[in-house]
């Protein structure tokens, strides 16, 4: 009994696997009482391994260590780039949970950002059409316009273009323990999703047994086999390496559009 303060604060779920095995014992039988001990124990087995922690990684300052941002004071988060790390197996029964938190705790919801621009791309259709060009024609014009340029277009009728925060999303993958179909499908839609906004999903650190499974299921029929890293640091690398090609190409055209525009 001296204990159970001790072991609260070490472990609430211990605590209550103890408490539930105790009054068991003294109120049925010592068999009773270990079968509801050993019961609880399993189901808070169960419900710990649904919802695991997850963080935000930073870089420790000097060096090419990242770790959870709210855990150090000496550690900043990457620009352009958000690190996520899910503590647990990605299977069926944390799967949703898995997606969820990696869109909270990024702050970039995809989801939530193609229904912004697809009633935005409805009202500047709406806002732009003319007895020449109906709704539905402008509103395929726009469709069919890159990011940037819809922005553009948007600003020019008042509209804000929701615009991604940042470029790539790394998956630091070295907790994972297993991973089941359903956690594949899970990753491969949430990839997927991510890719429908222009923001680029990195995998770092994988176990073997997690890259057997990728291989054995239909995750590369969906994705590239150069989206996984062996560490976390080699993806931030490969991401700022791809963020810095991104801004020169960007340079590139918004200097041959002015020399056009010279021209003309």
């Amino acid at each position: 009994v001296k204990e159970a303060p001790i072991l609260w604060r070490l472990s609430p779920y211990d605590f209550w696997t103890w408490i539930v095995t105790c009054l068991g014992v003294v109120l049925l039988s010592v068999d009773y009482g270990l079968i509801m001990g050993l019961a609880f124990s399993v189901f808070s087995i169960i419900v710990r391994t649904q919802s695991p922690t997850s963080s935000i990684l930073g870089r420790i300052t000097g060096t090419d260590l990242y770790k959870n941002v709210h855990a150090y004071d000496d550690i900043e988060e990457v620009a352009g780039l958000k690190i996520f790390r899910f503590e647990g197996s990605l299977y069926f029964a944390c799967a949703e949970n898995f997606r969820e938190s990696l869109y909270r705790k990024t702050g970039v919801n995809p989801r939530r950002i193609v229904q912004q621009r697809r009633r935005l791309g409805e009202k500047y259709a709406r806002v732009t059409a003319t007895s020449d060009a109906s709704t539905a024609t402008v509103k395929r014009t726009f469709t069919r316009m890159s990011e940037s340029e819809k922005a553009e277009a948007a600003k020019a009728v008042g509209l804000d273009w929701p615009r991604v925060p940042v470029q790539h999303v790394i998956l630091d993958a070295s907790t994972w323990g297993y991973i089941d179909y359903v956690g594949v499908r899970a990753l491969s839609q949430a990839i997927q999703e991510y890719r429908d906004i222009g923001v680029a999903v990195y995998i770092a650190n994988p176990k073997c047994g997690i890259r057997a499974c990728l291989e054995r299921s239909d995750f590369y029929e969906k994705n590239r086999y150069d989206i996984i890293y062996v560490s976390v640091h080699d993806a931030v690398l490969a991401a700022q390496f791809d963020q810095r090609a991104a801004l020169r190409k960007s340079e590139q055209q918004l200097l041959s559009a002015s020399s056009a525009a010279i021209k003309v």
